[in-house]
């Protein structure tokens, strides 16, 4: 009976070191990956410190700005930023140029420019077989993050945009609308581009705002009580009659689109504390992407030095607490002429090939393989292996 009981306790003492064990291990592997957060985190908050512009909110401009960014926390995780609303109050006006209404948010007015963004309503040809064909979404499609799976983008009228389309998640967070140095901060004033502009043409109402204001007048969308709803009688006193005029559009479009928040991807989920929201190859992705982890060439990446921040670029701006954050940088590329480009948010970036200002980068591989190949004319080129692109790519799918 002695010898039994000493087999048992044997088994036992075998079985609880092994669990022991077991557990250590659960708890390194934890450690582990929150060191990797911290740095992470850590990255975030000194790209926050050394944006171009900051500048701390008066009072009343944080309550203005907190009432309209309520209308979106259902969509931002704790600890991460708001999209500012610009309201023409901020010191330096190079950055936020006043408009001539104020731009709010309200649940009327997103659902109204979101009838607006998908009604091909919103464009004009004199052709019979084009008028009414193209809308906001046409360019900006929701199964592809809002973005254009064709290198470059087609007007009403057949004329091709000159960069590809970029996706407009998190686009309220953009401090700048476009690849190029165009200063466009605004969304509402970018509407216009595409809205009105004839080089090219893309939605082609440019003089055809009488006959907008009647299409919509005329719409079985019935958009005069979606109107109605989204500009109460208060708020019409900025805005010119008839209440069909494009302020009201592109306030609406505006509108629509900074409500287009997704930080709920795997590496949001990663980053807010769930170990199991990456995968190992993913993570290790992440460390060859942040520079923490040297290519087996034993050159470090920081990819994270231009994709930068929450929004992985950086240009951007947002409000955080009551301080307002604004960074913008433009690169110039040997392959794409003497105008400079922004790097853009890698965000939702697997469903948004293709690739690069002009869309003439296929797939992810053919975008590491661009870096590494030295052709950006601002960093040097790398040698990268045929696993260590499989993981960045891993890493760059779960953005």
């Amino acid at each position: 009976m002695g010898d039994r009981l000493k087999q048992l306790c044997l088994v036992v003492s075998f079985v609880m070191v092994f669990v022991v064990s077991a557990c250590k291990g659960e708890d390194d592997a934890t450690t582990s990956q929150q060191i990797l957060r911290d740095q992470v985190w850590s990255h975030i908050q000194f790209t926050e410190s050394e944006a171009s512009y900051k500048e701390r909110l008066s009072p009343s401009l944080l309550a203005l700005h907190t009432s309209n960014s309520n209308v979106l926390q259902n969509k931002i995780p704790e600890n991460y930023p708001e999209p500012y609303l610009p309201y023409g109050q901020l010191v330096d006006r190079n950055i936020d140029p006043g408009l001539a209404y104020q731009p709010f948010l309200s649940q009327e007015l997103i659902e109204l420019g979101e009838r607006l963004f998908f009604d091909p309503v919103l464009s004009f040809s004199p052709s019979p077989d084009r008028d009414g064909t193209v809308s906001c979404s046409s360019c900006h499609a929701m199964d592809k993050a809002f973005s254009d799976d064709r290198s470059l983008s087609v007007g009403i009228e057949g004329d091709k945009t000159r960069h590809n389309s970029p996706s407009l998640i998190n686009v309220g967070y953009q401090s700048n609308l476009t690849w190029s140095p165009l200063f466009l901060p605004i969304l509402e004033k970018q509407a216009e581009i595409p809205l009105f502009g004839d080089d090219p043409i893309e939605m082609g109402l440019r003089g055809k705002e009488l006959v907008l204001q009647e299409r919509l007048r005329d719409s079985a969308e019935d958009y005069d009580s979606l109107f109605s709803a989204a500009f109460p009688q208060q708020e019409l006193l900025w805005l010119d009659a008839p209440l069909f005029n494009y302020d009201a559009i592109t306030l609406a479009l505006g509108a629509y689109q900074r409500s287009l928040i997704q930080f709920d991807s795997p590496f949001d989920q990663w980053l807010v504390g769930d170990d199991g929201a990456l995968t190992e190859t993913q993570r290790m992705g992440l460390e060859l992407f942040f520079g923490f982890r040297q290519l087996e060439s034993g050159v470090s990446m920081n990819c994270s030095d231009c994709h930068a921040g929450f929004m992985l670029s950086d240009s951007f701006q947002y409000v955080r607490g009551d301080e307002f954050y604004w960074n913008q940088e433009f690169y110039i590329s040997d392959l794409s002429g003497p105008d400079g480009f922004k790097a853009p948010s890698l965000r939702q970036i697997s469903l948004t090939a293709p690739y690069g200002a002009f869309g003439n980068m296929l797939d992810l591989s053919q975008v590491i393989e661009f870096y590494a190949s030295g052709k950006r004319h601002n960093l040097d080129g790398f040698v990268v292996d045929d696993r260590e692109k499989q993981l960045l790519e891993s890493f760059l799918e779960a953005l």
